[in-house]
């Protein structure tokens, strides 16, 4: 490439907290590293949003674009951005901002206009149908997942489409408290036992499949304790649901927690009940804190968790084998400490940060070079 800064801009639809948008912090901070201008443009600019103070600390201009009904209005001003930055690249990072990413980038003359699709595609095709989706494809130069399978899946309905995997990274070293602060913090027993897990209280994170199994074992006179991170519109229907089925106290929600995974230490194990994912950030972290996971066999699961080795895997919605296994890892403190070490040393070897950083600027090239040769050709050719 040649000496001049690098430029690229990020579209995303909010700054809120979630696994995608931690992901493109560590993204831009990466970019940033290897010598890259990053801005960022919102298009949810009505409240700050978590992210929003981490990315000005960085030095990053951070552009908001204000909601309205009006797309064309959205798309003009997304592209005064574009025109007063100049990037060589404007990246979608989630599936409703790729249609402005497409549009205002073509309107600012950006080279190079690349769209994402971070979660699951079903939902979008469900929702849109295949000709409004294709719509939102138009003008991009290709498409940006994080999970395999949601590339096979694309690309049975848009063979033609250039999809892109980037499996998420994870920081080696994240800022974990003790094991003691962080249950003295929740009020929970330094001797219980306790299964954790972290998500959105919403129908596809299946968290009633979790009661379910907690049901199964005997918790009236042991010192186990389910511990669930999220909030979401089911938080009154799965209280009911603990309380028709568990002990009183056994099952506790915490409600959402800002950098949920800085409190994963004051678990034992941890569990994944979802119906359908992407590449879920929430198993990677929790790998990184040596924890054993039990988790579905949903999206490229399977490539964080090898079953028997830093966790195990069961079918989505089998309460029974979800029970089953918890139990197999709580009666072996050593399957846990074998299992979590693994789970480790799987996300340092496999998906480092730099991993991440270095597979998103190798795409960013070959589409910046994909376009000089065809600007050139055209040229040649007039």
């Amino acid at each position: 490439m040649s000496s001049i800064q690098p430029r690229i801009g990020f579209l995303t639809g909010q700054l809120g907290l979630g696994g995608a948008e931690k992901q493109l912090y560590l993204l831009a901070k990466g970019l940033i590293q290897e010598g890259w201008h990053v801005f960022v443009i919102t298009l949810n600019p009505d409240r700050e949003d978590y992210w929003e103070g981490p990315f000005h600390e960085l030095g990053i201009r951070l552009y908001k674009v204000p909601v309205s009904w009006n797309r064309l209005k959205r798309i003009y001003q997304v592209a005064i951005a574009l025109n007063k930055e100049k990037p060589q690249v404007i990246h979608s990072w989630s599936f409703h901002a790729n249609f402005y990413a497409a549009a205002a980038g073509f309107l600012a003359h950006v080279p190079v206009r690349l769209g994402s699709e971070r979660a699951n595609p079903r939902y979008s095709l469900n929702a849109l149908g295949v000709s409004l989706h294709k719509l939102n494809l138009i003008g991009l130069d290709g498409l940006l997942t994080n999970s395999e399978r949601t590339a096979i899946f694309l690309s049975q309905y848009f063979p033609h489409l250039n999809v892109y995997v980037v499996p998420n990274g994870i920081p080696s070293l994240e800022r974990f408290m003790s094991c003691s602060e962080s249950r003295q913090l929740f009020g929970l027993p330094m001797d219980a036992r306790i299964i954790g897990a972290v998500g959105s209280l919403v129908p596809v994170k299946n968290f009633g499949a979790l009661i379910g199994a907690a049901a199964r074992l005997s918790l009236d006179e042991s010192n186990i304790y389910f511990v669930l991170i999220g909030d979401g519109p089911l938080m009154d229907v799965l209280k009911q649901q603990v309380a028709d089925l568990l002990p009183p106290g056994r099952f506790l929600f915490l409600g959402a927690i800002p950098n949920a995974a800085r409190f994963l230490s004051a678990f034992d194990l941890f569990c994944m009940p979802s119906y359908q994912e992407g590449m879920p950030n929430v198993l990677m972290e929790a790998c990184v804190a040596e924890l054993p996971v039990v988790a579905t066999e949903v999206g490229d699961a399977s490539k964080i968790i090898e079953h028997g080795v830093n966790g195990f895997l069961v079918p989505p919605n089998d309460i029974e084998a979800l029970s089953d296994r918890i139990h197999q890892l709580l009666v072996s403190p050593e399957l846990r400490a074998l299992m979590g070490k693994a789970g480790r040393e799987k996300m340092q070897r496999e998906f480092s940060i730099d991993t991440m950083v270095n597979r998103m600027i190798n795409i960013y090239r070959s589409l910046q070079e994909s376009y000089q040769q065809s600007r050139e050709y055209s040229r040649d050719h007039q």
